[in-house]
């Protein structure tokens, strides 16, 4: 599917980060704090869930909400496109 002007606008802008400084910049520009919040605890919950933490594990340690880990664990383990799944057991590798 292809992805619509304001779609494809964010993708080009988030592309057009040089490093993680600037990558931070723009986000701390266009999500509010607790965006930004949730799309580190999503990541967060993610790598916990590949690594085989338990749902308590994940909330005490994350503070994520039994539906939305399981949500995650759906969304990651079932999703078509593995592009998250990929990234963080290659970011274990490279450690």
């Amino acid at each position: 599917m292809e992805p619509s002007n304001g779609e494809r606008l964010l993708l080009d802008l988030i592309l057009s980060a040089k490093d993680r400084t600037s990558l931070k910049l723009l986000l701390s520009e266009i999500c509010t704090p607790k965006e930004r919040a949730t799309l580190i605890q999503r990541v967060g919950t993610a790598k916990a869930i590949l690594d085989r933490f338990t749902y308590r594990q994940i909330h005490e340690a994350i503070g994520s909400s039994s539906y939305i880990i399981s949500r995650a664990k759906q969304e990651i383990l079932g999703s078509e496109n593995q592009y998250v799944v990929s990234y963080l057991t290659n970011q274990d590798r490279h450690k």
